[in-house]
């Protein structure tokens, strides 16, 4: 069996089945990872920040790191909010982790996420600053937040910017988001500046090829189900649009064409000419050469990594319309400028419908608005449709992959020159071939 059959079988049975709800035991690739490539006590007599999503299969990898020299006396952690499962917090605390380590929960869908989020790294970076007994740190992030907090903090406390140099700072980058704001001059600026070694693992091969596919099930699931809870399903997706068509939109119209819906699937992307050449012209998806001007769209899935909706466009949407969001952060459809500028409208054409009742419902909630005439609402308060508080959003044997490109990255990063890098291709080679035994087994698991 080929890699791509693999890889299609395994797709298919994870559209198809539920997810586990306990935490899993044990992560065996990192297991493995950890066996033959990691170095004993690698992570002794260091602190270590994880800015990470906290689901299920975060606790075997650190149960891993625990026998590689990690202290839990040594450790904080920023959760993701929106990805966030409270019995991961616990699980943390069984393991033996302060609770004074742990940022306090942030549950509210319309306040600012992305000012909120650096002022809770913030608070954990301002605690480091001052410590006593100082210790090389690692940073392990989701989304550039060490970077853009140092530089939100630069102009109020250089000097606790400049700490980080002092002591020795690491850092490992998990998203591609991430990955972009790091390459940029500001970012490299910084890194340059305070001595950084940094290690993205989001442009790796194993991660592109591997992860990025199950994603896009993921967010179709995450919308199916939210649909289905709020019997929305059974009157049909209505006229779908499909933006981006990388991996995760590829996978995302792969997966909603299997779906019974009225109206054809649309799909844009900017890279025209790619996007014409790989679309499947089988009667239910159809590649748009310019980004639409007339609507209405009953359904919109942003897969970017950009903000690719702006306010301007509400004209295309249908009235109560859906906004998904497939990518990480809030960044998609710029879902902060929306409520932002819906809260701060003089005028009364431009609101969040029943905003207290949204915040009653915590991160989560669907958040809805209106424009003129029109109301329309984003799913999951505009955060990622797979991620919906769930104990995970995809199988423990394929997101092991992930977590075995983080603490590659990890050892990389303590190794490395300062700068910006790429997880090196022995790793990756390594990781990826591993990876697809893994996902072999998931495939043919009864």
């Amino acid at each position: 069996m080929t890699d791509q059959a693999v890889i299609q079988r395994a797709l298919k049975r994870f559209s198809s089945c539920e997810l586990a709800e306990d935490i899993p035991d044990t992560l065996p690739l990192v297991d493995e990872l950890c066996n033959c490539r990691v170095t004993d006590d690698i992570f002794a007599d260091m602190d270590v920040v994880f800015i990470q999503h906290h689901l299920g299969p975060f606790i075997p990898r650190l149960r891993a790191t625990l026998n590689r020299g990690l202290e839990p006396s040594r450790c904080w952690f920023v959760d993701i909010p929106y990805s966030t499962n409270e019995s991961v917090r616990k699980a943390l605390l069984g393991l033996g982790f302060s609770d004074k380590h742990i940022s306090d929960p942030f549950n509210d869908p319309i306040a600012q996420y992305s000012r909120n989020q650096l002022d809770r790294v913030a608070r954990v970076l301002r605690i480091l600053a001052n410590q006593d007994n100082k210790k090389r740190l690692l940073v392990v992030d989701d989304g550039a937040y060490f970077i853009r907090t140092l530089i939100y903090l630069l102009a109020t406390d250089a000097g606790l910017v400049r700490s980080f140099r002092e002591r020795g700072t690491y850092l490992v980058e998990q998203t591609t988001r991430g990955h972009r704001y790091l390459e940029t001059e500001m970012g490299k600026d910084l890194l340059r500046t305070l001595n950084i070694p940094a290690v993205s693992v989001a442009r790796s091969h194993t991660k592109y090829s591997l992860e990025s596919r199950f994603i896009g099930v993921a967010v179709s699931r995450g919308f199916i189900r939210a649909l289905r809870q709020s019997g929305r399903l059974t009157k049909g997706l209505g006229r779908v649009l499909v933006i981006g068509f990388g991996p995760v939109g590829k996978s995302t119209t792969e997966q909603l064409s299997r779906l019974e819906h009225e109206g054809l699937i649309e799909v844009y992307d900017k890279e025209w000419k790619i996007l014409q050449g790989e679309i499947q012209r089988d009667g239910k998806a159809i590649a748009l050469q310019s980004f639409p001007d007339k609507g209405y769209y009953d359904s919109i899935f942003g897969c970017t990594g950009y903000t690719s909706f702006p306010v301007e466009k509400v004209g295309i949407l249908s009235n109560d319309a859906v906004l998904v969001s497939g990518s990480s952060a809030a960044i998609e459809f710029n879902r902060e400028q929306f409520v932002d500028l819906a809260c701060e409208s003089e005028s009364d054409d431009f609101f969040v419908i029943e905003p207290e009742k949204t915040r009653s419902r915590g991160i989560h909630a669907t958040i809805k608005m209106q424009k003129g005439n029109k109301k329309f609402s984003f799913l999951n308060a505009g955060f990622p449709a797979n991620f919906d508080g769930s104990l995970e959003c995809l199988p423990a044997l394929i997101i092991q992959i992930t977590h075995g490109l983080l603490l590659a990255a990890s050892q990389e990063a303590l190794h490395s020159s300062p700068g910006f890098h790429r997880l090196n291709r022995y790793d990756d080679d390594w990781l990826h071939q591993r990876g697809m035994y893994w996902i072999k087994q998931y495939a043919l698991a009864a």
